[in-house]
């Protein structure tokens, strides 16, 4: 059976208001439009402009350089 479809709008907005990254990966494993949808370039740009990746840490010193890891 046939899914219904959904405008490729739609798809976005849902997409993109998706937080997690491994929500999106989940969301792209359910048929092989959605797979495409997310994996477009396009698409992949859009998310990395709306979700900043997380601080890892922070680089210190001249003298002897350091990092200190971001709290979890």
């Amino acid at each position: 059976m046939a899914s219904p479809y959904l405008p490729e709008e739609i798809l976005e907005d849902i997409f993109l208001r998706l937080s997690d990254v491994a929500d999106l990966a989940r969301a792209s494993a359910v048929c092989t439009s959605f797979r495409r949808f997310v994996s477009a370039r396009g698409f992949l740009r859009r998310v990395r402009s709306l979700h900043a990746p997380p601080v890892l840490g922070l680089l210190y010193g001249n003298n002897s350089p350091g990092f200190l890891p971001a709290d979890a």
